[in-house]
């Protein structure tokens, strides 16, 4: 994110600030932060309590026609109490509906003064592409480190599950595997948990049966072009 900052930073400096941004990206990702922390910048100041300042939030998971009108677009036609510009901030704004989104393309057709609006989305396909053309788009991503932890944290998670429901009954198990995109995957985690149950001692022969039986579905799908989800129930059935 400090790249980010940086770079926005740069934009306050110049003086040639677009009239409206859109941050997207994955939540987690500094969005809101960046967005608070540029505001920051172009007003020089503060913003708790800013009068130039507006932070549109959604009301029960949606942004309403009536928080356009009655919120954004009334305080961007007021002038500046402090200084030369006002910053308004829409979070989550792909929860806009269409009536409202409709009302904020007006707004974005003709900017009033020296405004900024900033838009912040995880999912900005749902927002109107006309809304889309007329921002500046600033793209946040998790650092690699980051996609790195997201990552080995959701490996864990379906490994914890496949472990859990393994413990119960055929039909639970075969419900699993209805549920199951990536055979392949499936298959890496299974050897995964079979593996570190070689150095269990009560676990220790089953662990090997189950590889031996997970080797020899592989080879069999290898030399047969066997359907590889028919060999996953057998597999599952045999555990």
């Amino acid at each position: 994110m400090e790249s980010k900052i940086k770079i926005l930073e740069k934009i306050a400096k110049s003086g040639k600030i677009p009239h409206a941004f859109l941050f997207e990206g994955p939540e987690g990702t500094g969005k809101k932060e960046a967005a608070m922390s540029f505001a920051k910048l172009l007003l020089k100041s503060e913003i708790k309590n800013h009068p130039d300042f507006l932070l549109i939030q959604p009301k029960k998971d949606t942004i309403s026609i009536d928080q356009i009108r009655e919120e954004l677009i009334r305080f961007l036609s007021l002038t500046p109490f402090l200084g030369d510009k006002k910053v308004a901030i829409i979070e989550k704004a792909e929860l806009m509906n269409k009536e409202a989104q409709n009302a904020l393309l007006k707004t974005l057709e003709e900017p009033k003064g020296n405004s900024v609006l900033i838009l912040i989305s995880s999912k900005p396909e749902l927002l109107l592409p006309t809304i889309l053309s007329r921002c500046q788009k600033i793209s946040f991503s998790f650092s690699k480190e980051k996609e790195n932890e997201e990552f080995s944290k959701e490996n864990s998670e379906k490994e914890e599950l496949i472990e859990k429901v393994l413990k119960k009954d055929i039909y639970q198990r075969l419900k699993l595997l209805e549920k199951v995109k990536d055979e392949d995957e499936f298959l890496k985690i299974l050897v995964k948990i079979f593996r570190k149950k070689l150095f269990e001692e009560n676990e220790k022969e089953k662990a090997k049966r189950v590889l031996k039986l997970i080797l020899n579905l592989e080879m069999t799908n290898y030399l047969t072009k066997t359907n590889k989800r028919s060999l996953l129930e057998f597999l599952i059935l045999q555990i």
